[in-house]
């Protein structure tokens, strides 16, 4: 296992023990199951209690590590980083995940004359849920040759696709990102995404103009180009909340007046997890 705290002032590494870190792991709480906070409520003469919500709470993440080099003394640096919020990335088999955090506590302990430091890190995340380290990215929009070697006319020399399948492979429903680029109408126009899975659609019209990049950032709820605000032309039928991706095959398609062969279009996400455990087969 390898776990890095980095933001912008440097990184905290961490490993099991086989690789180069500075600090070697001891022992990890909170990477896996979550606390959820609970509402309840009692009545008078009825036995027990009726739950009336569950969430998920803050996730602690408390970890043990020594210093790898006996002697060395590392909390000058280590200060400053744990100082300010970053990203705590977990890396276990082929499982990479990350999640937004900060460093709620942290303890140095020395022993043997100053020779040997043990460090013990808490870190709160908000956010419980880790998410893919690496977004995946699906294009939307693409012409595909269909001409190979000889022709007889009259003959369609390319297609046009305008739409992609994207694949969540964590444990819930997320919102994706959505990049438009290249739009440009002398003329008012319409730009429609749309979930086949679910029937979510989100249709803009925009007034004319050029549109260079085109982002719709639903997890954030903003639809921009540049630093302006686009999400105000969405119209009545069209909500930002109802367009998240479905555990699985969704696709996704993008439809405008004309897409030109200027226009590209893709789709990311990232898949979100209970645990940053690899999964093992039990048996």
């Amino acid at each position: 296992m390898e776990i890095i705290f980095r933001n912008a002032l440097g990184a905290i590494e961490m490993d099991g023990g086989s690789g180069t870190a500075p600090f070697k792991i001891l022992g990890a709480e909170g990477l896996g199951y979550l606390t959820q906070s609970v509402k309840t409520t009692a009545y008078p003469f009825m036995a027990g209690q009726r739950t009336l919500s569950r969430s998920p709470g803050a996730r602690l993440v408390t970890l043990s590590a020594e210093a790898a080099e006996g002697g060395a003394n590392y909390e000058g640096t280590v200060a400053a980083i744990a100082h300010e919020s970053g990203r705590l990335e977990i890396i276990h088999g082929e499982k990479r995940v990350y999640a937004d955090c900060y460093v709620s506590a942290l303890n140095v302990t020395r022993a043997k004359g100053g020779e040997y430091e043990k460090y013990v890190f808490q870190f709160t995340c908000d956010y419980p849920y880790f998410r893919d380290m690496n977004a995946g990215a699906v294009s939307l929009f693409r012409r595909n040759k269909l001409v190979k070697g000889s022709f007889v006319l009259p003959k369609v020399f390319s297609e046009r696709v305008t739409g992609g399948t994207v694949t969540v492979k964590g444990d819930r429903e997320v919102y994706p990102t959505v990049y438009v680029r290249g739009l440009s109408y002398e003329t008012e126009f319409p730009l429609e995404l749309e979930n086949t899975a679910t029937g979510a659609r989100l249709k803009l019209t925009l007034p004319a103009g050029e549109y260079e990049l085109i982002t719709f950032d639903l997890r954030n709820g903003r639809i921009s180009c540049g630093e302006k605000d686009l999400s105000k032309y969405l119209d009545e039928n069209s909500f930002m909340s109802d367009f998240y991706l479905l555990k699985g095959e969704n696709r996704i398609e993008v439809r405008a007046m004309d897409l030109s062969v200027n226009t590209s279009a893709s789709v990311s996400c990232e898949s979100e997890y209970y645990s940053a455990w690899e999964d093992r087969d039990v048996r």
